[in-house]
């Protein structure tokens, strides 16, 4: 004999979750796009640059060396300031917050 199993209720979310969830998901991939798109951008440009004399191609080389020497100096401060932190913190008053 077959058992009954009622129909299984599937919740279906608000407008605002789904607002909600759109909203987080860009915010995570529309940087790496944009990112993305930059680069190509630059690389077209310097292709561009090349066509009218091989020299200004450097420009937007040169553009994006700063770019990253900016991003790379940046990460170097953020870790500094995060290892001071845990420097000026003992872990005896962090086990202490829990």
């Amino acid at each position: 004999m077959q058992q009954y199993e009622p129909p299984r209720h599937t919740p279906q979310g608000s407008w605002r979750e789904i607002l909600s969830f759109s909203v987080i998901a860009w915010s995570i991939v529309a940087p790496v796009v944009l990112v993305v798109l930059a680069i190509m951008a630059l690389v077209a440009v310097a292709l561009w640059l090349a066509t009218a004399h091989p020299l200004l191609a450097l420009i937007p080389v040169g553009l994006l060396t700063a770019g990253f020497g900016a991003a790379a100096w940046r990460d170097r401060r953020n870790q500094a300031r995060l290892e001071a932190e845990l420097a000026a913190d003992p872990p005896s008053s962090r086990r202490s917050r829990r």
